[in-house]
């Protein structure tokens, strides 16, 4: 948005959450927007899905209809158009719901605002808290139940929820071997836990019938798997 010309409508899909300095993005916008700027985000007020799965490590800026409206009026825009997409239809767990916007920039300056929202952020991020730390917990009990110490198992998902599945409680009872993952690039790393490296493979035969459990640790890909 550099460029130095002016355009009629900028799209911006999934970016505004990546953003680490939304102060310059937003001042480089509007000297880019000549009319429109249509955005997508995630939207924060979602139904409980995957324990911390609302919480993405690449996403550093969260979004609630008000709040992305706020930021957009701050600026010198107007919403003409809003709606919150709850994609029933589709298994995925971060992202989604998501709030799809029109704003049209405005002939004046930047302005001061502040629409509330009719659902209040911290309560429901306290409640949210709540649901994912009473799920992990109920995760951790049926797998007690499940594994015992010297049965050898397999996580399946090189990714933040293993991280996050193996530090929200005490797995260290596990005999966990290895990590499964298919992405080329995750099969470089180790992963440190309970004093040892925990190599991330290919899930192989060899691999599958050495070991007694496998948990998968993915919730976009937990089917097809």
């Amino acid at each position: 948005m550099k460029s130095g010309k002016s355009y009629d409508l900028i799209i911006m899909m999934h970016i505004l959450e990546h953003i680490d300095n939304l102060d310059i993005w937003m001042k480089d916008l509007k000297k880019s927007a000549s009319r429109y700027v249509y955005v997508e985000v995630p939207c924060l007020f979602t139904s409980p899905v995957e324990p911390f799965g609302l919480f993405a490590e690449e996403h550093l800026n969260y979004f609630t209809p008000a709040s992305l409206e706020n930021l957009f009026v701050k600026y010198g825009f107007s919403c003409i158009h809003m709606s919150i997409d709850y994609m029933v239809n589709y298994k995925i767990a971060n992202g989604f719901p998501m709030i799809r916007a029109i704003f049209e920039k405005d002939s004046g300056e930047e302005r001061q605002t502040h629409i509330h929202d009719i659902i209040g952020s911290h309560g429901f991020l306290d409640n949210y808290f709540g649901w994912s730390r009473s799920t992990s917990s109920s995760i951790l009990d049926k797998l007690k139940r499940i594994i015992r110490s010297d049965d050898s198992v397999a996580i399946w998902g090189a990714s933040f929820q293993t991280e996050r599945l193996l530090g929200e409680n005490d797995y260290s009872w596990m005999n966990l071997e290895c990590i499964l993952d298919n992405s080329d690039m995750r099969c470089r790393y180790s992963l440190s836990y309970n004093g040892k490296l925990i190599p991330v493979r290919k899930p192989d035969k060899d691999i599958l019938d050495k070991v007694d459990h496998i948990i998968i640790s993915t919730y976009n890909n937990q089917e097809a798997i």
